[in-house]
């Protein structure tokens, strides 16, 4: 019983120790909760690392939203956020921050998930995100590569990339889905673009490339969406067919609406070859509907063959392609194969192509293999210019159900500007209704004039100008349209010298520009001189004499009417340099840095108790400059020391070495020109009879210990007087 009750009172008496002598740990977590009502708060880099491992340990519905743009280190190769058996189904809201240097680099046989996150549930909702200067590099037997998710079930709305991805597939079957913004989509994708570069390689036989500047491989919904990133797909061995487009690789039975391409798009393999400037192959009931194209579509085949089409490469399986248009050049080559390259379409397998347009000259026929397919028409560059394929592409509709506006004249159709309306025209004089044109509003244009050359009018100094076209059929009829003037210095004019500035005037009429030039004289400006005051060089800086700068020329002078020019130099005084006295400089103050505090006398001195004097030392440093003294490393109060010149002459009072263990010890006498630093050493005193047990030193920690023993011994007490007790009761 006794040895149980020490046992418990020495459990007791470490427990204690332990308290006295643990600190407490700093814990570093996210903001929130991480539901939907409450998401976590993340606002560094740190933050997001900690949110991608609670996901990826199986907190997968966890929420979060940014509240600071955040920049990862390009050396730091990222572990994206969920995977196909660990799919991410919360809601991440990047609050419109943007996170920078996003870089994931996975090289596996396993399937690769990559990109922020790896893979998104159908609960899984990624929006208002921004992802700059990414880079996206896998290679595996299957890669899934984008550069917001490599796959999505979920919902990506308001996000964008502006870094590249590319993947590779390695092993038979290696399949490869690359995309901007996601490789492989069967959820939505909203409000989203791309602009980095998007490529997909295939290494190795029987492997599918599918490479899009959006969306790999889509079977879901992708709307109102652009890229303008290069997109390429290549593969290097038979059997691996190519498919890449400016938004899509393989539209598969999904939608894509309201989307443009803005960037090249190529393909490159040696069977199949899918290029397109919006998809590469739509199939499986798939819908491409108001989606357009501008840049280059090319594709190359070394023995099989080519699909190549400014909107789609290859349609077919009772898929459609709907109010869509091209206007870059498509082109397909094969050494021993075939190509089939159109405007719109490269090969169209009796599917629906309906309402679509091609700029003349981009392609030798609108659908590959059905060259006389009305569905798709070629416009020339004045008839896109002039709004009649905007029109044509909406149906007519002006009440606001159409998808493409314009402004009439300039540009292209696009997904927002002004309505296009077809209107009657009357001929000049007002006598017959002549043929329709298309205008931004609904009403009648009422006159067809032709116009002479413009009469311009300048104002004297250039800065304005107006000009008069007048109707060659009715001179009664006038028009001066707006004028815009813009200035270039044609000869610069200096502080002595005049100059010219040329003045042109520009103004558009009529789907033309018109310019006229005039060129006006401009005075010399004169010197504008700035005075510098003469100053008197320091020991480290130079002075100067007094001297004028012209703002203007840059140059110097000696006298305020700039009659003398002068080099910069002339005017500069060297600086005096230091006057070092006893390690410290008499004009400035500066420490000597070649000065070395010393002690002189007293070094290593002996001192014993019961000793009445003190203990002397002298430093070389000057007296003026003392700041302390320390003994053992620590600053000693005024009041245990003497000090005086000569140089630096310091005594440790007797009743404070009488305090000191005995045993050598430091003393460091500390000036502002350095530290002088010696030992010094502590006899005991002479033996005698009324002795008493010596100081050892620091008793700074007794009472803590008095305090522990004092709790130990009432603990060991308190135990045996309990054990006594239970053992008389028994």
């Amino acid at each position: 019983m006794r040895k149980k009750s020490f046992k418990s009172a020495l459990t007791v008496l470490l427990s204690l120790m332990m308290i006295l002598v643990m600190f407490p740990a700093n814990a570093f977590a996210m903001d929130g909760e991480g539901t939907k009502e409450n998401p976590y708060e993340i606002a560094a880099a740190s933050e997001l690392y900690e949110f991608a491992t609670k996901v990826n340990a199986g907190e997968t519905t966890a929420c979060a939203v940014l509240t600071a743009d955040i920049t990862i280190s390009i050396d730091t190769n990222w572990t994206p956020i969920g995977n196909d058996s660990n799919q991410y189904n919360g809601i991440f809201d990047g609050g419109g921050h943007t996170i920078t240097g996003l870089s994931v680099d996975i090289q596996s046989d396993n399937t690769i998930y990559a990109g922020l996150f790896g893979y998104i549930g159908e609960g899984g909702t990624i929006k208002n995100l921004s992802l700059a200067d990414s880079k996206i590099t896998c290679s595996g037997n299957r890669v899934y590569a984008g550069g917001v998710c490599g796959w999505n079930t979920g919902t990506i709305q308001n996000c964008y990339n502006t870094g590249d991805v590319s993947g590779t597939g390695t092993s038979s079957y290696g399949y490869v889905y690359a995309g901007g913004v996601c490789g492989w989509n069967t959820g939505t994708i909203q409000n989203c673009y791309n602009t980095g570069d998007v490529s997909g390689t295939g290494t190795s036989s029987y492997g599918y490339v599918y490479a899009g500047g959006v969306c790999g491989w889509n079977t879901g919904t992708i709307q109102n969406c652009y890229n303008t990133g290069e997109v390429s797909g290549a593969s290097t061995s038979t059997f691996n067919p190519v498919n890449a487009g400016g938004v899509c690789g393989d539209n598969a039975g999904g939608t894509i609406q309201n989307c443009y391409n803005t960037g090249d798009v190529s393909g490159e393999g040696t069977q199949y070859v899918f290029v397109g400037g919006v998809c590469g192959t739509n199939e499986n009931s798939a819908t491409i509907i108001n989606c357009y194209n501008t840049r280059d579509v090319s594709g190359t085949s070394s023995y099989g063959y080519v699909y190549a089409g400014g909107v789609c490469g290859a349609n077919g399986n009772s898929a459609t392609i709907i109010n869509c248009y091209n206007t870059g050049d498509v082109s397909g080559t094969s050494s021993n194969g075939t190509v089939y390259a159109g405007g719109v379409c490269g090969y169209n397998r009796g599917d629906t192509t309906q309402n679509c347009y091609w700029l003349a000259g981009t392609a030798d026929c609108g659908i590959g293999n059905l060259p006389g397919d009305t569905n798709a028409q070629s416009k020339t560059a004045d008839e896109f210019a002039s709004g009649e394929a905007a029109w044509l592409l909406n149906n007519g509709a002006v009440d606001g159900t159409q998808a493409f506006y314009q402004t009439c004249g300039v540009g292209l159709p696009q997904f927002s500007g002004e309505t296009v309306y077809k209107v009657k025209k009357f001929k000049c004089p007002y006598d017959s209704i002549g043929t329709y044109i298309y205008s931004n509003t609904d009403k009648n244009v009422t006159g067809e004039h032709s116009y002479g050359e413009p009469e311009w009018n300048w104002s004297e100094d250039g800065t304005s100008c107006t000009v008069t076209f007048t109707c060659k059929n009715n001179p009664e009829h006038k028009e001066t349209p707006q004028v815009s003037v813009t200035s270039a210095v044609k000869t610069p004019a200096t502080c002595t010298e005049s100059g010219v500035t040329t003045y042109t005037a520009a103004v558009e009429f009529n789907g033309q520009t018109y310019t006229d030039t005039k060129e006006v004289s401009v005075p010399a400006t004169g010197h504008e001189l700035k005075k510098t005051d003469a100053k008197e060089p320091t020991c480290t800086e130079d002075g100067n004499k007094e001297y004028w700068t012209c703002d203007t020329c840059d140059k110097y002078f000696s006298d305020e009417n700039a009659e003398t020019e002068i080099q910069l130099a002339d005017t500069v005084i060297e600086a005096t340099g230091h006057s070092y006295d006893n390690g410290k400089c008499t004009v400035c103050g500066e420490i000597d840095p070649d000065f070395k505090a010393v002690i002189i006398e007293g070094a290593n001195g002996t001192w014993q108790k019961g000793t009445k004097d003190g203990l002397s030392f002298t430093s070389n440093a000057t007296f003026a400059d003392f700041q302390k003294v320390q003994v053992d490393g620590k600053d000693l109060d005024a009041s245990n020391y003497t000090v005086k010149e000569g140089s630096t002459i310091v005594t440790l009072k007797a009743e404070y070495l009488e305090t000191l263990s005995v045993g050598k010890h430091t003393l460091a006498i500390v000036s502002e020109t350095g530290t002088a630093e010696t030992e010094f050493t502590i006899k005991a005193a002479p033996a005698s009879d009324d002795t008493q047990s010596p100081q050892t030193g620091d008793n700074s920690n007794m009472m803590l210990w008095i305090t522990l023993m004092f709790i130990a011994v009432c603990g060991l007490t308190g135990a045996m007087i309990y054990g006594q007790k239970k053992k008389y009761v028994k």
